[in-house]
Protein backbone atom coordinates (compact mmCIF):
# COMPACT_ATOMS: atom_id res chain seq x y z
CA UNK A 1 0.00 0.00 0.00
CA UNK A 2 2.72 2.74 0.91
CA UNK A 3 4.47 1.46 -2.75
CA UNK A 4 1.28 2.43 -4.03
CA UNK A 5 0.57 5.88 -2.16
CA UNK A 6 4.61 6.55 -3.30
CA UNK A 7 4.01 5.39 -7.49
CA UNK A 8 0.47 7.68 -7.28
CA UNK A 9 1.28 10.28 -4.94
CA UNK A 10 -1.85 12.99 -4.51
CA UNK A 11 -2.97 12.42 -8.40
CA UNK A 12 -4.94 8.75 -7.05
CA UNK A 13 -6.66 7.09 -4.35
CA UNK A 14 -5.65 4.18 -2.21
CA UNK A 15 -8.02 1.63 -0.88
CA UNK A 16 -7.75 -1.77 0.91
CA UNK A 17 -9.87 -4.34 2.60
CA UNK A 18 -9.70 -5.28 5.75
CA UNK A 19 -10.85 -8.99 6.94
CA UNK A 20 -12.16 -10.04 3.83
CA UNK A 21 -14.47 -11.44 2.79
CA UNK A 22 -16.28 -12.71 6.03
CA UNK A 23 -15.23 -10.46 8.93
CA UNK A 24 -14.16 -12.86 11.14
CA UNK A 25 -10.84 -11.10 12.34
CA UNK A 26 -11.20 -10.07 16.15
CA UNK A 27 -11.41 -6.35 16.17
CA UNK A 28 -7.91 -5.38 17.82
CA UNK A 29 -6.74 -6.98 14.44
CA UNK A 30 -8.53 -5.40 12.66
CA UNK A 31 -7.75 -2.15 14.22
CA UNK A 32 -4.33 -2.95 14.17
CA UNK A 33 -4.49 -3.71 10.12
CA UNK A 34 -6.47 -0.69 9.33
CA UNK A 35 -4.26 1.82 11.50
CA UNK A 36 -0.92 0.20 9.52
CA UNK A 37 -3.18 1.05 6.22
CA UNK A 38 -3.58 4.33 7.31
CA UNK A 39 -0.08 4.80 8.61
CA UNK A 40 1.05 3.76 4.83
CA UNK A 41 -1.02 6.03 3.18
CA UNK A 42 -4.55 4.60 2.43
CA UNK A 43 -7.43 7.02 1.69
CA UNK A 44 -10.24 4.64 2.36
CA UNK A 45 -11.02 1.25 3.74
CA UNK A 46 -13.52 -1.60 2.92
CA UNK A 47 -13.94 -3.57 5.89
CA UNK A 48 -15.95 -6.54 6.29
CA UNK A 49 -17.60 -6.57 9.86
CA UNK A 50 -18.27 -9.90 11.51
CA UNK A 51 -20.84 -11.37 9.70
CA UNK A 52 -21.37 -14.37 11.98
CA UNK A 53 -22.13 -12.25 14.84
CA UNK A 54 -24.80 -10.43 12.87
CA UNK A 55 -26.28 -13.55 12.53
CA UNK A 56 -26.09 -14.88 16.01
CA UNK A 57 -27.45 -11.60 17.52
CA UNK A 58 -30.68 -10.09 15.80
CA UNK A 59 -30.17 -6.62 17.60
CA UNK A 60 -26.68 -6.64 16.29
CA UNK A 61 -25.25 -5.75 19.76
CA UNK A 62 -21.68 -6.70 18.94
CA UNK A 63 -21.92 -6.07 14.92
CA UNK A 64 -22.19 -1.93 15.84
CA UNK A 65 -20.25 -2.08 19.21
CA UNK A 66 -17.26 -3.76 16.45
CA UNK A 67 -17.52 -0.90 14.01
CA UNK A 68 -17.96 2.04 16.37
CA UNK A 69 -14.24 0.85 17.91
CA UNK A 70 -12.98 0.82 14.01
CA UNK A 71 -14.63 4.24 13.55
CA UNK A 72 -13.27 5.84 16.59
CA UNK A 73 -9.53 4.16 16.22
CA UNK A 74 -9.24 5.25 12.48
CA UNK A 75 -10.70 8.94 12.67
CA UNK A 76 -8.54 9.48 15.78
CA UNK A 77 -5.19 7.97 13.52
CA UNK A 78 -7.06 10.20 10.44
CA UNK A 79 -9.99 11.80 10.66
CA UNK A 80 -10.42 12.02 6.60
CA UNK A 81 -9.85 8.31 5.95
CA UNK A 82 -12.72 7.33 4.61
CA UNK A 83 -14.49 4.43 5.80
CA UNK A 84 -17.05 1.59 4.52
CA UNK A 85 -18.06 -1.36 5.96
CA UNK A 86 -19.73 -4.62 3.98
CA UNK A 87 -22.62 -6.40 4.02
CA UNK A 88 -21.96 -9.83 2.44
CA UNK A 89 -25.23 -9.79 0.92
CA UNK A 90 -25.32 -13.17 0.22
CA UNK A 91 -25.19 -14.68 3.48
CA UNK A 92 -28.29 -12.92 5.36
CA UNK A 93 -32.35 -12.55 5.00
CA UNK A 94 -33.74 -8.97 4.09
CA UNK A 95 -34.43 -8.39 7.64
CA UNK A 96 -30.29 -9.14 8.43
CA UNK A 97 -29.77 -6.70 5.75
CA UNK A 98 -31.93 -4.05 6.99
CA UNK A 99 -30.58 -4.27 10.69
CA UNK A 100 -26.79 -4.22 9.27
CA UNK A 101 -27.48 -0.97 6.83
CA UNK A 102 -28.73 0.55 10.21
CA UNK A 103 -25.59 -0.17 12.23
CA UNK A 104 -23.55 0.49 9.67
CA UNK A 105 -25.46 4.09 9.14
CA UNK A 106 -25.18 4.19 12.96
CA UNK A 107 -21.37 3.66 13.01
CA UNK A 108 -20.38 7.11 11.72
CA UNK A 109 -18.86 4.97 8.38
CA UNK A 110 -18.53 7.40 5.21
CA UNK A 111 -19.73 4.30 3.25
CA UNK A 112 -22.52 0.78 3.25
CA UNK A 113 -20.77 -1.19 0.86
CA UNK A 114 -22.54 -4.72 -0.26
CA UNK A 115 -21.12 -7.92 -1.50
CA UNK A 116 -17.77 -9.22 -1.73
CA UNK A 117 -18.10 -10.73 -4.69
CA UNK A 118 -16.68 -14.39 -2.65
CA UNK A 119 -21.13 -15.20 -1.48
CA UNK A 120 -23.51 -17.69 -3.16
CA UNK A 121 -24.43 -14.18 -5.12
CA UNK A 122 -23.42 -11.29 -5.82
CA UNK A 123 -25.25 -7.63 -5.73
CA UNK A 124 -28.66 -7.42 -6.49
CA UNK A 125 -30.91 -4.20 -7.29
CA UNK A 126 -33.37 -5.72 -4.95
CA UNK A 127 -30.53 -5.82 -2.34
CA UNK A 128 -29.91 -1.90 -3.42
CA UNK A 129 -33.64 -1.14 -2.48
CA UNK A 130 -33.53 -2.89 1.07
CA UNK A 131 -30.17 -0.61 2.16
CA UNK A 132 -31.44 2.45 0.59
CA UNK A 133 -34.76 1.85 2.35
CA UNK A 134 -33.05 2.06 5.42
CA UNK A 135 -29.93 4.80 4.96
CA UNK A 136 -31.39 7.27 3.13
CA UNK A 137 -30.20 9.57 0.60
CA UNK A 138 -27.72 11.49 2.79
CA UNK A 139 -25.29 7.95 3.16
CA UNK A 140 -23.15 6.46 0.38
CA UNK A 141 -23.52 3.29 -1.22
CA UNK A 142 -21.27 0.99 -2.88
CA UNK A 143 -21.80 -1.80 -4.81
CA UNK A 144 -19.33 -4.79 -5.72
CA UNK A 145 -19.10 -8.58 -6.29
CA UNK A 146 -21.29 -8.68 -9.80
CA UNK A 147 -21.43 -5.64 -11.28
CA UNK A 148 -19.89 -7.02 -14.96
CA UNK A 149 -21.13 -5.64 -17.55
CA UNK A 150 -22.08 -1.97 -18.65
CA UNK A 151 -26.00 -2.40 -18.44
CA UNK A 152 -25.39 -3.75 -15.25
CA UNK A 153 -23.13 -0.53 -13.85
CA UNK A 154 -25.62 1.73 -15.27
CA UNK A 155 -28.92 0.24 -13.60
CA UNK A 156 -27.09 0.03 -10.17
CA UNK A 157 -25.96 4.21 -11.08
CA UNK A 158 -29.87 4.52 -12.23
CA UNK A 159 -30.98 2.67 -9.21
CA UNK A 160 -28.93 5.17 -6.50
CA UNK A 161 -25.31 3.45 -6.21
CA UNK A 162 -22.57 6.45 -5.41
CA UNK A 163 -19.42 4.25 -6.52
CA UNK A 164 -19.13 0.44 -7.82
CA UNK A 165 -16.23 -1.43 -7.35
CA UNK A 166 -15.26 -4.23 -10.08
CA UNK A 167 -12.82 -5.91 -11.79
CA UNK A 168 -14.63 -5.61 -15.42
CA UNK A 169 -13.84 -1.74 -15.04
CA UNK A 170 -12.10 -1.25 -18.26
CA UNK A 171 -14.39 -3.61 -20.28
CA UNK A 172 -17.09 -1.62 -18.71
CA UNK A 173 -15.68 1.62 -19.37
CA UNK A 174 -14.59 0.42 -23.27
CA UNK A 175 -17.85 -0.47 -24.37
CA UNK A 176 -19.26 3.08 -23.19
CA UNK A 177 -18.35 3.88 -26.92
CA UNK A 178 -20.47 1.33 -28.51
CA UNK A 179 -23.47 1.93 -26.62
CA UNK A 180 -23.57 5.29 -25.80
CA UNK A 181 -26.32 7.42 -27.54
CA UNK A 182 -23.53 9.89 -28.45
CA UNK A 183 -21.55 7.26 -30.36
CA UNK A 184 -20.77 7.79 -33.74
CA UNK A 185 -19.95 3.61 -34.51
Amino acid sequence: MAFAKKILGKSGIVGTAISFPLGQDRVDIKITAALKAVEDGVDELDIVPNTASLLSDPKGTSYLEEMVQMVRAIRQENAITIIKFIIETGYLTEEHIQTAARLIKDSGADYVKFATGMGPKGATLEDLAIIKEVVGPDMKIKVAGGVDTYQEAIAFIEAGVTRIGTSKAIEIISNTKSTSPTSSE
